[in-house]
């Protein structure tokens, strides 16, 4: 691993241990084992009916904005009926602050549907994102909608690189049309992710594939718990 690639054992070692984890949060991870092309098993982890609300159309108003904070703050408080006018307006008045001081907020009414995939690239022998993203219609959405969705400060960051690191392929197990994140620069990201503050490598206490999820899962909004950092010394995962 000091040259940020992975070999494919421990890839799946990585992925049983995230499993661990994962299991006792209960957060929907499922492990996969099927033949590929050449009928040769393949460990692969699942994610599935990730629900986001999106602005995938870039014209969503602050109103729009406004009213689903209402209806996410109704479902947080069980539609509690005993809540006063007084309360009612107070958090009405918070909300809208919120909303109106936040533009970048990446919510917009439009609900679609995520499916994450990670499977070990042998290409790159590193691990990669796939994902499926789709309307509540079952739409697909297009390559354009998805990069929209990924919030501005990735965007500014990639953007210069913004068909290339968000691309569309097909899954290398199932066959079927998926986006991807593309693995060409996860070996130099995970070089500079795994060094110790002295500037030497170091893979004890690491989880390889944690520390990788956690950096690149939140451009499409795929993030861990906190729970996962204990399978990386020194490494946090965004919550």
């Amino acid at each position: 691993m000091a040259d940020g690639t992975l070999c494919g054992e421990d890839f799946d070692r990585n992925i049983l241990e995230f499993m661990q984890v994962s299991d006792s949060l209960k957060d929907g991870w499922e492990l996969q084992r099927v033949k590929n092309y050449s009928q040769q098993f393949c460990t692969f982890l699942v994610k599935r009916n990730t629900l986001r609300v999106l602005d995938v159309d870039g014209t969503t108003s602050a109103r729009r904005l406004l009213e689903i904070k209402h209806w996410r703050m109704s479902e947080d408080v069980g539609n509690d009926e005993r809540r006063t006018k007084e309360e009612e307006d107070k958090a009405g008045s918070v909300i809208e602050d919120v909303v109106l001081n936040q533009p970048d907020v990446q919510t917009a009414g439009v609900l679609c549907r995520f499916d994450y995939h990670i499977v070990f690239s042998s290409s790159y022998s590193v691990p990669t994102l796939y994902f499926s993203a789709c309307h509540e219609d079952g739409k697909l959405l297009s390559l354009d909608e998805v990069w929209r969705s990924v919030p501005s400060h990735h965007q500014e960051r990639l953007q210069n690189e913004r068909w290339s690191f968000i691309t569309q392929q097909e899954h290398p197990i199932l066959g079927r049309p998926f986006f991807q994140l593309h693995p060409c620069h996860t070996a130099d990201l995970m070089k500079n992710l795994l060094k110790t503050n002295d500037g030497t490598f170091s893979a004890s206490h690491q989880n390889y594939l944690v520390t990788w999820l956690s950096s690149v899962g939140p451009v499409v909004g795929l993030s861990l718990p906190l729970e996962f950092a204990k399978l990386c010394k020194g490494t946090t995962p965004s919550s």
